[in-house]
């Protein structure tokens, strides 16, 4: 008998991904996202490349901060192609990580490519702790921390882990790595957590219940952070 569950499972191409069978993946909480670069076209903009992330059937949402198991799949990917913007997709959502993020995600790919035949231990934990690697790497002598240097894993992480009092910051990746989001369908983003460094100047709540923080920052606009009630 057949109920038509290819039909319903198959994906644009008329092909039924693994992932998407239950009996395929035992363990329901190990990342299923399903990354492919793609280069838009028509957009004035030349030479850009893209990781789309489809995280539709995936547990940890495609949530880069909060997933070390979709960290690690993005940062395996970046290790075949560097990319300009990563994008993931959750049921509507759309989370953007550019910029700084994604000079650390794609450096981070590029060492673990060059550093694993190695440095197996620091390849696998550069996967889900970037950060902690490029600290690791930059304590070390030799060909490690060349790697890191060259790959600019030091300098991404710099960038994003504190500016010049790093590694001495200690900065958290889930606090640093900050993503745009918004729904699928709309084209503006919007930053879900404050400026990396950023520092609180007033706090208040508006009559719909929402709250408003106002930081200062290295920028020279101040940024507003609303949280919905």
């Amino acid at each position: 008998m057949n109920l038509g569950i290819t039909d319903q499972l198959a994906d644009g191409a008329g092909e039924t991904p693994l992932r998407a069978l239950p009996w395929v993946d035992e363990d329901r909480d190990e990342c299923r996202c399903e990354p492919a670069f793609r280069e838009p076209v028509g957009t004035g903009v030349e030479d850009r490349v893209i990781l789309d992330v489809d995280a539709g059937a995936c547990p940890g949402r495609g949530d880069l901060a909060a997933s070390a198991d979709c960290l690690a799949t993005v940062v395996e990917a970046l290790g075949d192609r560097d990319a300009d913007v990563i994008r993931t997709r959750h049921r509507g959502r759309e989370r953007s990580y550019a910029d700084r993020a994604a000079d650390l995600l794609t450096a981070a790919g590029r060492f673990r490519e060059r550093v694993g035949f190695r440095e197996e231990r620091l390849a696998e934990r550069v996967l889900r702790d970037p950060l902690g690697a490029a600290v690791e790497a930059a304590g070390r002598a030799g060909p490690t921390k060349r790697i890191a240097a060259e790959t600019g894993l030091l300098s991404a992480a710099e960038d994003l882990g504190g500016g010049e009092n790093w590694p001495e910051s200690d900065g958290v990746l889930s606090d640093r790595l900050r993503a745009h989001v918004g729904p699928t369908a709309a084209t503006a983003r919007v930053a879900a957590s404050p400026p990396p460094g950023a520092t609180l100047v007033d706090r208040w709540t508006v009559p719909t219940g929402a709250t408003v923080r106002l930081y200062d920052g290295d920028d020279s606009l101040r940024t507003y952070h609303l949280t919905p009630p």
